[in-house]
């Protein structure tokens, strides 16, 4: 039998020292990388700068929004009520990927921008304003745009000032989404929400585009602790089960087997049928 290898660019564990993507953990990373640094390279399996790290605690502290009313946090305080911290945080993991809720919604916005950041390249002498115009025009719907209850999210316009205060706002990924959510409000009335400047953003550090939504989720995990947390903690019984006067069923009468409406009536019942042995 042929095993296959296996191989790995994550890490290797030694007898003195180990190793994290090339680095010695105790003698290059320690005293050197942060908590946060270390899960970028998990995604990624490099470093970055750390004028960079502090743009991204920026991004995790504007992201910060751990209402447990808010789903997916409220599945993770159902899963919680039954005391286990671990699978509460997980549940609200499992539901996140590859959807249009969460940081997983990044992922889409960004491959807009990079849609778009090719058009523009390929497009010859038409230039950035006919290529948003464009896709504006032949698009149904924008990932990244829409927000809900209210005019403006104020998570964005936080993450702007930061973004200006660094001055990184002419670069490219950014100024592409100011002037396309720009072209977007005259055209459709509707702004811009967090995906779309956080996936630019990004994509302006070097974040590959199946790197945004990992990179997001990494940014958004004490959202998920600070409920899985709480919650396993209470435990409320109240979150384990729904009121019988909350529900009303609606449909077709509950069936009986014969066997159970012969007990029912004293009957005898039915008999078994014979079992065919098995020939040949």
């Amino acid at each position: 039998m042929t095993v296959a290898a296996l191989a790995t660019r994550v890490a290797h564990a030694g007898y003195v020292d180990h190793r994290f993507f090339g680095y010695s953990t105790l003698t290059e990373l320690l005293g050197a990388e942060t908590c946060l640094g270390l899960n970028v390279m998990a995604v990624t399996g490099r470093r970055i700068d750390r004028e960079s790290l502090d743009m991204l605690d920026d991004l995790a502290v504007v992201m910060t929004i751990a209402d447990p009313r808010i789903w997916p946090l409220k599945l993770t305080r159902v899963v919680a009520s039954y005391g286990g911290t671990l699978a509460a945080f997980a549940a609200g993991q499992l539901c996140l990927e590859g959807d249009l809720l969460g940081p997983w919604s990044t992922m889409y916005a960004a491959m807009l921008w990079d849609e778009l950041r090719t058009s523009v390249d390929h497009a010859g002498g038409t230039g950035l304003d006919a290529e948003i115009a464009s896709m504006v025009a032949r698009k149904s719907r924008l990932p990244g745009y829409g927000v809900p209850f209210r005019p403006r999210d104020e998570r964005l316009d936080a993450l702007r000032a930061r973004v200006v205060r660094r001055d990184w706002q002419t670069r490219r990924y950014w100024s592409m989404q100011e002037a396309f959510s720009l072209r977007v409000h005259e055209a459709r009335g509707i702004g811009p929400n967090i995906a779309a400047g956080a996936s630019a953003l990004l994509l302006d550090m070097g974040f590959a585009v199946p790197d945004v939504p990992a990179i997001m989720t990494v940014l958004m995990q004490n959202n998920f602790v600070a409920n899985a947390v709480e919650g396993a903690r209470q435990a409320p019984a109240a979150l384990r089960s729904l009121p019988v006067d909350t529900a009303t069923y609606v449909g077709e009468p509950p069936r009986q087997s014969p066997r159970a409406l012969a007990a029912l009536r004293g009957g005898h019942l039915p008999a078994e049928p014979p079992v065919e042995p098995i020939t040949g």
